[in-house]
């Protein structure tokens, strides 16, 4: 996020800006116990007005988007509803009172002694997520069927006017790009297609440079961007689906006529499909009229491929397939793109502008895709083409053109979850195509891409797919593999997702600095005020996150004291996080879909030190999956370390309603929501933050949730872990495939799936904290920052422990200890753990780095790092003892026994736990017992009665030192 001397600024100025208003004004502020909501319609005022006070007083209902609205109303007790107020101070966002979204109530302090306001009304209106869907039907394992995403879900689609394209590309109405491929023919340019109607009136199309700050945080000095006329696109134009879009339009010529021109693409395409019912149609390489790119089209003809430069003659009439092939000329490599056609057209000209096609009762349509993916071909593969047409491979052409006719458009998914597996089934429907020619196909349905790829790259079971081909075709997503016919299903294991809490241990004369370290960052528990009152927070991410996870999951190094004020304090803290002012009703653009997004956000307005101040979340940027993710994680560590269950129990709609935006910004193609709102792909804290907030959403659902909500964390947490499990093996696969990226160098690493592969430099400069990719953040994209998370990395050593570990060995190379030890803490901590994980000499490299940094304390959020070095050597982990409280837990190291104090609340509960040595001998209440094995094979289950109890284990004293570190999956 931000560095810390902003957020220390950015508060004075919210404290000063909030004394103030409490001179000026009698103030009623919501708590949890009487709140509004969105559904709220009427509200009771009492007034106890002072003497001599005006008969009618003006109450000011302030607006979370900063919007004030008044009434006047009369001593004592009114009854009021949103139309009795006017609104007199615009905000930054205007869509009317809803009572929901009031942080507080204000009158003159010289007329009013005390404000106290009742909600009460419903307006009857019921948002998805608040009604389960019934099932539909029984799997043969006996699990429900539940409706998965589906059309109501903005889902990949409304991520920004000029949707975010296909599996090859980019996507605009009159072309596709790759933003990742620069041309070395033409300086600042990147690879471009378009299909255009000749003499169109409007903008011409141009490509232009933006600095970092103006677009959206990409970690890239600039971002390129084509550009057109901004009001060509409305919104009602547009069709989209979670899978499909249909964008139509009436395009004027230069002559004065008007014809349609419709452009359609799928998430699960490998290209376009563009209609017109124009005479003409114009395609070709770079900007439209600027005469570069196009080097040959290959024909089909009875006497087999004709090779046509530009210039020369071309005859529709010798077409005797459907498609022709353009390709390109950089000189660095060739996208070469296959053009299907459903008329035979009736003149075909062919220049170095690109080709004309000609028909005069309408073009019809044109499907557009790369046969070749993802992939570059080199340029002495593209001459040896140009000289010698039997050299084209035409097998494998006529293989990928069924893709792009029996184009797969919708997608219809379920899903049912038994034994922390999810089986996903998916329904396509496909574009007709009839052509001139009577070619038939047959259709496929392809899987996720990152699906395919976890399962080629072992991080799935070769299991989770069957009867699927292997088409040969890389996508940047992964290899595209489908099932014959319009059905196709696979299976996603529920990633485990433990945060190995860390019992307290004794450490080694040689870590005594780092207890230090750790007892002097706990000590802020201090700071911590359980009699702070509940009311609308602007910052939840400080009070759901920053003071519950780090420190809780350090809790054993607490003293007794220190222990239970935390436990008060962030009981009370967490209050703001639970509040439903925090969040706020959004409504995609494109498709309607409402859902829940965080109603105050960084870079919201413009203020003194720049542009990252508070401001309400209103239609531009914000960090969706950071501020949601961190929301519910905070939640959850609360409910699972403090027990405060009968807390969340009560306000559990609030916690329902934050998981909306993963279900109606989830992508089929990212298996996540996989962007920001504005449009940008997320990265770096984004979508470990997401990712961690899915894990906290899933246990607390297996709590507190219905059948429905339970089955439906586990299945958004499943697709979750694919995208999370790619990340650290991604640029071996761009390797593969030849994809290249204009910003990767050397050793460089990919942190992003989207059109801006979010790239980290490998030569970071000490020091340096100014988002750019020469800062250590960028490198630090794909395991964090902001603490991490376990979980997270737990993810990464259960299913690519491999890739996990290289990746943090090229980044020790890249960005040594000695340069990276001068950055901050927010960059340094996910990587400190990451060591630890992989434990042995990147556990003590992980120390070392600490030790360089000679901090004597941290943020509270960063302690928990800490901790898991110095219980490396205990080889006892606990797991979950849900709904439980332990209330301490320490090893001794010469005995070989860990000392439990567990409180099991009225109804008991199951202590669940781990250990690397073997056999483990238990006792509660000093009487042995017999454990059984745990659900998922390496767990231990203790069952502890209601009421406080003791539990030791202990394991045999040869066992109980492990100097290597956690031991690694291996």
């Amino acid at each position: 996020m931000i560095p810390f001397r902003k957020i220390y600024r950015l508060f004075l100025c919210i404290l000063v800006s909030c004394l103030s208003n409490l001179a000026i004004a009698a103030e009623w502020t919501p708590t949890l116990d009487n709140t509004p909501n969105l559904h709220t319609t009427t509200l009771t005022l009492t007034i106890k007005a002072k003497p001599g006070a005006a008969e009618k007083i003006p109450v000011e209902l302030h607006n979370l988007a900063e919007s004030v609205w008044t009434a006047e109303v009369p001593a004592g007790t009114t009854t009021l509803t949103a139309k009795d107020f006017t609104c007199t101070k615009e905000g930054r966002v205007n869509d009317g009172l809803v009572f929901g979204y009031i942080m507080k109530i204000t009158a003159p302090e010289k007329d009013v002694e005390s404000i106290e306001a009742k909600w009460s009304g419903d307006d009857g209106v019921r948002y998805p997520w608040e009604v389960d869907p019934a099932p539909l039907g029984q799997a043969s394992d006996g699990a429900t069927i539940w409706p998965g995403l589906h059309r109501e879900n903005a889902g990949h689609f409304a991520l920004r006017y000029e949707p975010n394209g296909t599996l090859m590309d980019s996507v605009s109405f009159d072309g596709i790009s790759r933003s990742h491929h620069y041309l070395s023919a033409v300086d600042g340019e990147f690879w471009q297609f378009h299909f255009v109607l000749p003499d169109k009136v409007g903008t011409v199309r141009t490509v232009s440079r933006k600095k970092n700050e103006n677009v959206h945080m990409s970690g890239l000095s600039s971002q390129m961007n084509v550009q057109g006329e901004s009001s060509e696109y409305n919104p009602k134009d547009a069709k989209a689906d979670w899978t499909s879009f249909r964008w139509t339009r009436k395009v004027r010529v230069k002559s004065g006529k008007i014809y349609t021109k419709e452009l359609r693409y799928g998430a699960m395409g490998l290209g376009v499909q563009v209609e017109t019912d124009s005479p003409k149609l114009a395609v070709g390489y770079g900007p439209a009229g600027k005469g570069h790119g196009n080097l040959f089209l290959v024909m089909p003809t009875t006497e087999g491929l004709q090779i046509v430069k530009p210039g020369e003659p071309l005859n529709p009439l010798k077409m005797n397939q459907n498609w022709l092939l353009m390709v390109d000329s950089d000189p660095v490599g060739s996208i070469p793109v296959m053009l299907i056609f459903q008329h035979k057209p009736d003149a075909l000209e062919y220049k170095e502008t690109g080709l004309t096609i000609t028909r005069e009762k309408g073009v019809g349509t044109l499907a557009v895709g790369a046969p070749f993916g993802a992939s570059v071909l080199a340029p002495e593969k593209v001459r040896k083409w140009s000289r010698a047409a039997g050299e084209i491979p035409k097998a494998k052409l006529l293989k990928f053109r069924p893709h792009l006719m029996a184009y797969p458009w919708g997608c219809t998914e379920t899903f049912s979850v038994k034994d922390n597996q999810v089986h996903i089934g998916d329904t396509m429907t496909f574009l007709p195509w009839q052509d001139d020619w009577g070619t038939k196909c047959e259709p496929a349905s392809p899987i996720p891409p990152m699906v395919a790829l976890s399962v080629e790259r072992n991080y799935l079971p070769k299991t989770s797919v069957t009867d699927v081909k292997k088409t040969g075709i890389k996508t940047r997503f992964g290899p595209y593999w489908v099932r014959e016919g319009d059905k196709v299903d696979y299976t996603l294991p529920v990633p485990r997702a433990w945060d190995n809490f860390s019992i307290r241990t004794r450490p080694p004369a040689e870590l005594e600095w780092l207890e230090k370290i750790t007892l002097n960052t706990l000590a802020g528990v201090g700071s911590l005020k359980p009699d702070q009152p509940s009311q609308p927070k602007v910052w939840t991410h400080d009070w759901t996150y920053d003071f519950s996870a780090g420190a809780w999951r350090a809790a054993n190094y607490l003293t007794p004291e220190q222990r239970a004020k935390m436990r008060t304090g962030t009981r009370e803290r967490i209050l703001g996080g639970l509040l439903p002012q925090n969040f706020r009703l959004r409504i995609d653009p494109i498709t309607g879909a409402k859902y829940m997004g965080v109603s105050f956000v960084w870079y919201g307005k413009q203020g003194p030190w720049g542009t990252f101040e508070l401001g309400p979340n209103g239609y531009g940027y914000v960090d969706q999956p950071f501020w949601l993710g961190i929301n519910l994680y905070g939640i959850y560590t609360q409910a699972k370390y403090n027990a405060a269950w009968d807390l969340i129990r009560e306000n559990w709609p609030v916690v329902r309603s934050l998981l909306s935006y993963y279900e109606f910004y989830n992508s089929w193609t990212f298996m996540d929501p996989g962007a920001q709102e504005c449009g940008g792909y997320y990265h770096a804290d984004m979508p470990t933050a997401g990712y961690a907030g899915l894990v906290g959403y899933y246990y607390l659902a297996k709590q507190l949730g219905t059948e429905y909500q339970k089955d439906l964390g586990a299945y958004l947490l499943a697709r979750s872990a694919v995208p999370m499990g790619c990340k650290l093996g991604f640029l071996s696969y761009m390797e593969q495939i030849g994809m290249r990226h204009c910003e990767l160098v050397d050793k460089a690493l990919p942190s992003g799936f989207g059109e801006e592969f979010v790239a980290s430099l490998h030569r970071p400069v000490a020091g340096e904290d100014n988002w750019s990719s020469s800062d250590p953040w960028w490198e630090t994209g794909c395991i964090g920052p902001q603490s991490g998370q376990p979980e997270v990395m737990d993810l990464f050593v259960e299913r690519c422990f491999d890739d996990f570990g290289n990746f943090e060995r090229i980044f020790l190379e890249c960005c040594p200890n000695e340069i990276f030890a001068k950055n901050n803490d927010v960059r340094i901590i996910p990587h400190v753990m990451a060591r630890t994980r992989l434990g042995g000499d990147m556990l003590q490299s992980g120390a070392e780095l600490v030790k360089l940094q000679n901090r004597p304390a941290y943020l509270l959020r960063d302690v928990q790092a800490f901790t898991e070095i110095l219980s490396a050597e205990c080889p006892i982990r606990l797991i979950d003892w849900t709904p439980g409280y332990i209330e301490e837990a320490s090893w001794d190291a010469k005995v070989g026994s860990a000392k439990i104090v567990v409180d099991g609340g009225e109804k008991g509960c199951t202590l669940e736990f781990t250990s690397k040595a073997s056999p483990v001998r238990v006792l509660l209440d000093d009487k042995a017992v017999e454990i059984p094995d745990g659900d998922q094979g390496d767990t231990m289950k203790v069952t502890i009665p209601s009421g406080k109890h003791m539990v030791r284990l202990e394991v045999p004293s040869s066992e109980s030192s492990h100097p290597s570190g956690m031991e690694n999956k291996r």
